[in-house]
């Protein structure tokens, strides 16, 4: 079907295939405590799943982990034993774009924050909350393959040790898809 619109014709019926798509990303994750004490900042690997209903719309789970542990150099003076902090994400999402090889995107969803610690002969220490989650990002689509640049903001996190401090998370992370 085709329309004319300022004589230019249009094609309604577009050539839109649903489609699904799996990616992987490598970014730098920010985890910087509410009320002062120490932050972290982790590099940070992830993997997704989605599914592309319309041109425009898309549903997508994303999991955000640690490449490595990182020094909490309070717990571990006082423990007197090297005690690791590490983060953790786990998310769905429903994603909307702009169509054409160049694209924004935005995301909406829930996600489980994970903050955790252990330390060698002591019981690994976990906070994990649940909550919505947003982001934003822009890139680049050739044929089955998208390369994008993300900004996700996680729900807050308490603190396993210190119930009076949480965490904010963010994560900037560049990804690779491959869409099938």
């Amino acid at each position: 079907m085709s329309s004319t619109a300022y004589g230019a014709e249009v094609n309604l019926a577009d050539d839109f295939y649903a489609y699904g798509y799996m990616g992987v990303n490598l970014g730098s994750t920010p985890v910087s405590p509410k009320n002062g004490s120490q932050g972290y900042r982790f590099l940070t690997a992830g993997f997704s799943v989605g599914y592309q209903f319309t041109p425009f719309i898309a549903v997508e789970g994303l999991i955000v982990v640690p490449t490595s542990g990182k020094k909490d150099n309070v717990t571990s003076s006082i423990l007197d034993e090297r005690v690791e902090a590490e983060y953790s994400a786990y998310g769905v999402y429903l994603n909307a774009k702009t169509r054409g090889d160049w694209f924004v995107k935005g995301r909406l969803g829930l996600a489980l924050s994970q903050f955790s610690y252990s330390a060698d002969g002591y019981k690994d220490e976990d906070g994990n909350d649940i909550g919505f989650s947003y982001g934003v990002g822009g890139g680049y689509k050739n044929g089955q393959y998208s390369y994008e640049l993300d900004y996700i903001v996680f729900p807050d996190v308490d603190n396993p040790f210190y119930s009076s401090e949480s965490y904010e998370a963010k994560t900037i992370s560049f990804s690779l898809s491959f869409q099938f």
